[in-house]
């Protein structure tokens, strides 16, 4: 399995480190080298994908931040959702640490919070954007009606209100979970058919309600624009409308994609569950599954490390503003540079003037 994917999925009963040490049990010899293969990109694909994903949300978040975007209500449930990716990766990168030898994960408390976190924010990530694509649905096909009156406060209220709910859902993971005998943080023996059921509503209700939720935004966002004139008031400002579609189509190209990177993982992790379900006796994985569940998980962890490249890919304004907040830096970069090159001349230059004084003075003096 690949590494940290038992976090999301505890169908496998199985810890990271024991999965993947398990794969090799083939005895063809170019399996294995495959496999090995798997285990060099997972490992270097991830470290990669951590950093670029914790510096490109960072700049995601001082973009809309640092800039007009940060008026528009739906773009600080994309600075939640940023927020909780960004906990996901560093719940990953301790996971990654232990593969360099820094046993954190493998810890009994380390080893709970992980799980917890993990869980959580990847909850918390895919109700954020159902949240957002309904409030899009509401905005384009009920205009005015008061749940398309999204203002900001309301929007930061709705963020944090939703922060309970899988810290709460979640809570069994402290008891479930633990560092079994062999060493390994996975689910506890007598827990496990109890997690698996957990973990399979989970995954089904968040895909239900992605899927729900941006079905309805994507009627919106192909129809809305073309009925937008009819269900609006005719005093309407044109721009204001113009404003709302395309915020509208951004964020729905936004769903579709995060959709896509999530239906191959959510679909592998269901067929475990009802093959779990229906053959309670633990299968071995055959090459072709554990391809397909590397691929599939990397492709997974991936929708929580691209948010600043799909944020420039699927909003022009988004694009514009975060470059020219990166050249401001750079000017003020430079500006920096160069008054601190004059200062370091000019005290040089002092400094060679009271020495130049000084030492016309000793020479004056020595003629006296």
């Amino acid at each position: 399995m690949t590494d940290g994917e038992e976090l999301m999925s505890f169908t496998a009963n199985k810890s990271t480190d024991e999965g993947v040490s398990s794969l090799p049990e083939v005895n063809i010899e170019a399996q294995i080298r495959l496999v090995s293969v798997l285990r060099r990109i997972n490992f270097w694909y991830l470290i990669v994908l951590i950093v670029v994903g914790l510096l490109g949300n960072s700049f995601s978040i001082a973009t809309i931040y640092r800039s007009k975007l940060k008026r528009i209500s739906s773009n600080h449930f994309l600075i939640a959702l940023t927020c909780s990716d960004s906990v996901f990766l560093l719940s990953l990168l301790l996971i990654w640490l232990n593969k360099c030898g820094l046993p954190v994960y493998h810890r009994e408390g380390p080893c709970q919070l992980v799980l917890f976190f993990l869980n959580c924010s990847s909850w918390l990530s895919s109700w954020y954007l159902m949240v957002l694509t309904i409030e899009r649905y509401f905005v384009v096909y009920f205009p005015l009606s008061q749940a398309a009156r999204c203002t900001i406060g309301r929007t930061r209220r709705i963020i944090f209100m939703a922060i309970p709910m899988p810290l709460l859902f979640n809570i069994w993971v402290f008891v479930a979970t633990g560092v079994t005998d062999r060493g390994f943080c996975d689910t506890k023996e007598s827990y496990y058919h109890t997690a698996m059921i957990l973990n399979w509503l989970d995954t089904r209700d968040i895909f239900a309600a992605l899927r729900g939720g941006i079905s309805e935004c994507s009627d919106s966002g192909v129809q809305g624009p073309m009925q937008a004139p009819l269900m609006r008031c005719h005093n309407a400002p044109q721009k204001r409308q113009t404003q709302e579609r395309k915020i509208t189509q951004s964020l729905v190209a936004l769903s579709f994609i995060f959709v896509a990177l999530n239906v191959p993982s959510y679909a592998l992790r269901l067929r475990d569950y009802i093959l779990v379900a229906t053959n309670p006796v633990p299968q071995k994985q055959n090459l072709l599954d554990i391809v397909f569940e590397n691929v599939f998980n990397l492709i997974y962890y991936s929708n929580y490390g691209i948010n600043f490249f799909l944020y420039c890919l699927t909003s022009q304004n988004f694009r514009n503003t975060a470059i020219s907040l990166w050249k401001k830096k750079v000017k003020t970069l430079t500006a920096s540079e160069v008054i601190n090159d004059l200062a370091i001349k000019r005290k040089a230059g002092g400094e060679q003037a009271n020495s130049s004084a000084s030492l016309s003075t000793s020479h004056c003096h020595g003629h006296v």
